[in-house]
């Protein structure tokens, strides 16, 4: 399977996604912290190894029904969203956020932060076991805050949009 972003090949029960227009900084430490954080989180997809250029990812398949977004959107899922799906996919968003900055503050040095810098509503699935998980592990980067050139909170905006346009879709969800 092939986007403008990646190839993506499947063997067996894992995913070998080559990257084209991006690559992962730092890629020795950067699956240090990010297998670090998928231990506590059971919604990060699990990477078991990533190439030395940082364009190669090895990871789980997951296998999914549907994303979040069309989740909300195809009322032929509608049968799939419960009290406890809809308190999983609010948990997912809210914990990526929150873990990363737990741990971006207990295990990286000061001006660097680990953050999932592409949180979409597209980025999140609804497994067949009904599991919530987080695609695109990638999207997880090591961060440095650069006084007057860079701010890793310019991603924090994603985070805050992605709350508002689930609490929206579970309205219009809950009063259609």
């Amino acid at each position: 399977m092939e986007t403008h972003k990646s190839i993506i090949s499947f063997k067996d029960d894992t995913v070998v996604k080559t990257l084209k227009s991006k690559k992962i900084r730092k890629p020795a430490e950067w699956i240090s912290h990010y297998q670090q954080l998928s231990l506590n989180n059971p919604s990060m997809v699990q990477v078991h190894s990533v190439d030395s250029l940082g364009t190669q990812l090895e990871m789980e398949r997951v296998h999914y029904i549907t994303t979040i977004e069309l989740l909300f959107k195809d009322d032929r899922l509608w049968h799939l969203v419960n009290k406890s799906v809809l308190c999983d996919i609010i948990y997912t968003v809210n914990f990526s956020w929150a873990q990363s900055m737990q741990y971006s503050k207990t295990h990286l040095e000061q001006d660097w932060y680990i953050m999932n810098t592409d949180v979409s509503l597209q980025n999140i699935v609804l497994t067949e076991e009904l599991e919530i998980k987080i695609l695109d592990p990638e999207s997880y980067e090591l961060l440095e805050t650069t006084p007057g050139e860079r701010w890793a909170f310019d991603y924090s905006e994603k985070y805050y949009m992605t709350q508002i346009n689930l609490m929206s879709k579970i309205q219009k969800f809950n009063y259609v």
